[in-house]
């Protein structure tokens, strides 16, 4: 016997199932409604008399069965990136629990100087080499872009915006 390798029910993602039935439902209505009306045409056209309620209506069935169409085609569309987005896998990240024995005094000097360096402006790596620390940093700090230069005045007067005189 083979063994039964399906995932329970409570794994199912209905709101997801329900968006792509609902999608692929709306698609097939539209493709029918466009069918008939383009069908509807064709009898209208074919005919020797002109019944324009009946061309009206047939033009009507077939713009709106194309909408259809594009709204379960977008809806497809939705439903195929939400599922890509819940079944990568998650980032794991990594939880640090420290207790109170874990923190000394270098640590909280440390603290202390990231902090004046924060208000000062000074890169927050600079300040943490300046200060011995126990703990080593986990990942680098970007240092800080350079402001851009301030652009030049060259002239304080506002354009004029006078009308033109054209006629």
């Amino acid at each position: 016997m083979a063994s039964n390798t399906s995932r329970p029910i409570s794994r199912i993602n209905f709101p997801l199932a329900v968006l792509w039935l609902g999608s692929v439902g709306i698609a097939s209505l539209g493709y029918l409604l466009m069918s008939s009306g383009n069908a509807d045409q064709v009898l209208v056209y074919t005919a020797v008399e002109a019944d324009y309620v009946k061309l009206f209506a047939a033009q009507s069935a077939t713009t709106v069965g194309g909408m259809l169409i594009a709204v379960g085609v977008l809806g497809v569309l939705l439903a195929l990136t939400a599922q890509v987005i819940t079944r990568r896998p998650s980032a794991t990240t990594d939880v640090v629990v420290l207790d109170s024995s874990d923190i000394d005094s270098t640590d909280i000097e440390s603290t202390e100087a990231d902090d004046k360096a924060s208000a000062e402006g000074v890169d927050a790596a600079a300040a943490e080499s300046a200060v011995e620390t126990k703990a080593k940093p986990t990942s680098q700090v970007a240092p800080k872009a350079k402001a851009a230069p301030k652009a030049k005045v060259t002239s304080t007067r506002a354009p004029s915006a006078k009308p033109s005189s054209d006629s």
